[in-house]
């Protein structure tokens, strides 16, 4: 070691059965590299001070022992690493770079007054940038640059959206690279960390998706939540021995992973059997997986988000030892074609397999208690509940099935068409969002309720039919369905949520029968018809405006701020459906009025058609009614006619 205050250097090398030899020998200095340029060798003087190096720290980065800038020179503690006896030792080769113009940056003193943060002076900065070692503001005097700014949100970062700069020296007084630091810094394909940071922090490098390798120095003690979040060209991640603390989502959208390795002196993290992952060792919870991981059988818990993004993951077999999947572990698993689920899985997360678009096959272990796919269902059931929580493509929901869960289907996007089974009574929130290949679903009368969100942008479903026994329709149920012309809501129905048909733009007509007693729309902008197309036309059986429900909201009929749809009061269900041609019409009939004996003109009417649509000569409010006798004893009911009446 060299140690300050002395020009000798003490070389110990180990000799056979563990025998240690001793020499004192004189070292022949320092060959320092600016860059890629070497200078003139420096003598050892007394002190570092003294000794005539081509660059000051605040002219540099600062000195390495490696032309990468990651290993720190300690002038204090210089480690010679020899097989042999060294008689005449080479100058030692140390390594800088010098620093970019201090206009790029703004300096702060940092609360303990004895260093600086550091952090862009604007994102116009380009190409490489190198941080001083050291900074003088003038009045605090030559001080050490530690840390970047410490950001509180992201706008804030030191190097924010620095999108121009492509490489960043990190200094060797570095300790902490702080929150946010280099967020969106695409361009940037180079850093260094220098093994004197001991913390990343939280989005420290979030959507840096230039960047194609990073080395974790052995220092790092923690890495901060989605510190790596989308750096989407990362094809490894290597974490040291020194690792103790790694938040969430710390490697997630990391698209390109294929290699994932902890080291095997860890002892809070390991990637045991060279399983491509991270797992937490106490716990057995595997945290962060890549296209290339393999489940370890001594793993028993899928932490949340594990695998969330893992866009070229193709198939996944969980092993009978996991008895928990985390909320999200699959999430965006969009190359995922096959799930294979072990007999331990007692527990499956909020949208565990959630967007996995390209599912194919979905197997539950027979000896699983809590969940099946019974008869190669390709799906995933609770027992218990009878409640298919997990669908794909190729599913065929059994009879057996009693209720959709919700986000079942949610953006199955190759699902074409659907058989729900009757028993079914329940169809989930969000259970078939974006799905935008469904043309067709099968909704039996055994379904009361259909969830928030259940058929949510699902824009090629030209028509669907609600039956009798649904009560409710969820708010945004059918929003953005572009593909409907037209929805059948039943006489059963008695709720309607906010902005259930919102964006339903190629709807021209439909029926809201008085049966419903609530239509919510607090605002135009939850109108159930907001943002559809202006012709569109509602029919009701409400006598007129002044008789609607209670419960109908004030904007329920609008479609934009101050935009009000036609609505078509006192209309019976079938003059509805012959009006806008769902129905052939009854044959005609032809009524003669007489008033007072005198006849008036005849009235060509249609069998069927609603008793306020007949132009009679006088109102109920002018006369006594309408007989079939002039003694006014025979009550005319128009709804009683029938084809036999037709040519009297």
């Amino acid at each position: 070691w060299l140690n300050a205050g002395t020009d000798k250097l003490s070389v110990a090398v180990e000799c056979g059965e563990g025998t240690i030899l001793e020499r004192i020998i004189l070292p022949d200095g320092f060959l320092p590299y600016v860059g890629e340029t070497a200078g003139t060798a420096i003598e050892i003087g007394d002190t570092y001070e003294s000794t005539n190096f081509p660059l000051s720290d605040e002219e540099c980065c600062g000195w390495f022992v490696d032309a990468e800038y990651s290993e720190v020179l300690d002038f204090g503690d210089i480690e010679i690493e020899t097989d042999e006896l060294i008689v005449e030792p080479e100058p030692l080769k140390i390594y800088t770079a010098e620093a970019s113009d201090t206009s790029n940056f703004i300096f702060a003193l940092n609360s303990d007054g004895t260093s600086y943060n550091v952090k862009a002076s604007g994102t116009s900065i380009s190409g490489t940038i190198v941080l001083p070692a050291k900074y003088d503001n003038g009045t605090n005097g030559l001080l050490p640059v530690t840390s970047t700014y410490a950001a509180t949100s992201s706008s804030t970062g030191a190097f924010f959206n620095c999108k121009s700069m492509t490489k960043l020296v990190v200094n060797s007084n570095m300790t902490s690279i702080g929150n946010y630091a280099f967020q969106y810094c695409s361009k940037l394909t180079t850093i260094n960390i220098p093994d004197s940071v001991t913390s990343i922090g939280s989005s420290a490098f979030l959507s840096c998706s230039g960047l194609t390798e990073i080395n974790i120095s052995t220092s790092v003690e923690s890495i901060g939540k989605q510190a790596f979040y989308s750096c989407s060209g990362l094809t490894e991640i290597n974490i040291p021995d020194s690792v103790t603390s790694i938040g969430s989502s710390a490697f997630h959208y990391c698209t390109g992973l294929t290699s994932i390795t902890v080291s095997s002196e860890n002892t809070v993290y390991d990637s045991r059997e060279n399983c491509n992952a991270i797992i937490e060792t106490a716990s057995n919870t595997l945290i962060q997986g890549c296209k290339n991981s393999s489940i370890p059988a001594s793993v028993t818990s899928i932490g949340d988000s594990a695998f969330r993004y893992c866009s070229k993951l193709t198939t996944i077999n969980i092993p009978d030892s996991v008895t928990s999947i985390g909320s999200s572990a699959f999430h965006y698993c969009t190359g995922l074609t096959g799930v294979t689920i072990g007999s331990g899985v007692t527990s499956i997360g909020d949208d565990a397999f959630e967007y996995c678009t390209s599912l194919t096959s979905i197997t539950v272990s027979s000896e699983n208690t809590v969940y099946d796919s019974r008869e190669n269902c390709n799906a995933i059931i609770e027992t218990a509940s009878n409640t298919l929580i997990q669908g794909c493509k190729n599913t065929i929901i059994p009879a057996s099935v009693t209720s959709i869960g919700d986000s079942a289907f949610y953006r199955c996007t190759s699902l074409t068409d659907i058989n729900i089974p009757y028993g079914v009574t329940n169809i989930g929130e969000s259970a078939f969002e974006y799905c935008t290949g469904l043309t067709s679903v099968n909704i039996p009368d055994s379904v009361t309720s259909i969830g928030n969100g259940a058929f949510f942008y699902c824009t090629s479903l030209t028509d669907i039919n609600i039956p009798d026994s649904v009560t409710s329709i969820g708010s945004q149920a059918f929003y953005s369905c572009s593909g409907l012309t037209e929805i059948n809501i039943t006489n059963g129905v008695t709720n309607i949520g906010e902005s259930a048909f919102e964006y339903c733009t190629g709807l021209t007509h439909i029926f809201v029968p008085s049966t419903v007693t609530t239509i919510s729309a607090s605002g135009y902008y939850n109108s159930p018809f907001y943002g559809c197309s202006s012709s569109l036309v509602i029919y009701t059986d409400v006598a007129n405006a002044s008789s609607k429900p209670s419960r109908w909201g004030t904007y329920w009929y609008y479609y934009g701020s101050n935009k009000t749809l036609t609505v078509k009061y006192g209309y019976s269900r079938e003059n509805y459906e012959i009006e806008v041609g769902l129905r052939e019409p009854g044959p005609s009939v032809t009524l003669v009025p007489y008033i007072d004996g005198e006849p008036q003109s005849a009235i060509d009417c249609i069998i069927g058609t609603a008793y306020d649509d007949i132009a009679f000569p006088l109102t109920d409010e002018q006369c006594v009614g309408w007989f079939l006798d002039p003694e006014y004893t025979q009550v005319f009911d128009p709804t009683a006619l029938t084809e036999e009446d037709v040519g009297t």
